[in-house]
C-alpha cells in the first residue's frame, strides 16, 4: 500500500514539476486573431500624419501608386499579435464608428464600419484614409480593399462589400 501512494506521488510530483517548467521557460501561446481594445487615435481625423515618407503600393487594375508610408506613420500601430498588419484611426473597438486594417505584405485594406450610421461612417473613415495616404478618390477606387459591417451592426449589409462611396459599384447607403 504504501508503496503505491509511493509511486502516486512521485507521479503527481514528475507532472507538477513539468507544468511548472513549461510555465517558466515559457510556452509560445496561439495567436488569436482579435482587435486590440485601445489604439490612439489622431487628435484631428483629416491630419494626413506620416514623416514624409512614401511608398508605391499595388493597385487592382495592375497599375501602382504613390502613397504615403503608413509604416512610419505615428497614428498606425502595428498589431502585436499579428506582424505586418497595422490599425489606422480609432480609439477603441468597442466604441470606435470603423476600424480600417492594412496588410503590409499584400498591400491589402480592411474597412469595418462597427456601428450605425453606416453611410456617415463610411464617408469619415474614407475621408481618414485618404488624408492618411495622401490619394485622390479615383485612386482610392483601385485599392486592394473591402468595405463592409459585421452581422452585429446591420443584418441587411453584412457580408457585402458596400466600397468607398465615391466608386462606381459601391452600394448605396441610407
Amino acid at each position: 500500500m504504501k508503496k503505491i501512494i509511493l509511486i502516486a506521488a512521485a507521479v503527481a510530483l514528475l507532472i507538477a514539476v513539468g507544468i511548472v517548467a513549461w510555465l517558466v521557460l515559457g510556452h509560445k501561446k496561439t495567436p488569436q486573431l482579435s482587435v486590440p481594445d485601445a489604439v490612439t487615435f489622431p487628435v484631428d481625423p483629416t491630419n494626413s500624419g506620416g514623416n514624409g515618407s512614401f511608398t508605391t503600393i499595388p493597385t487592382t487594375d495592375g497599375g501602382s501608386i504613390k502613397t504615403k508610408d503608413l509604416e512610419t506613420d505615428a497614428d498606425v500601430h502595428e498589431d502585436p499579435v499579428n506582424p505586418g498588419y497595422f490599425y489606422l484611426g480609432y480609439q477603441d473597438a468597442r466604441t470606435a464608428p470603423y476600424l480600417i486594417e492594412y496588410i503590409a505584405d499584400t498591400h491589402y485594406f480592411n474597412v469595418e464600419l462597427l456601428t450605425e450610421p453606416l453611410g456617415q461612417n463610411r464617408i469619415a473613415a474614407e475621408n481618414y484614409l485618404m488624408n492618411k495616404l495622401g490619394i485622390t478618390k479615383q485612386e482610392m477606387c483601385v485599392l486592394d480593399y473591402t468595405l463592409g459591417t459585421p452581422r452585429s451592426v446591420n443584418e441587411a449589409y453584412a457580408g457585402t462589400n458596400l466600397g468607398f462611396s465615391f466608386c462606381p459599384d459601391a452600394v448605396r447607403l441610407p
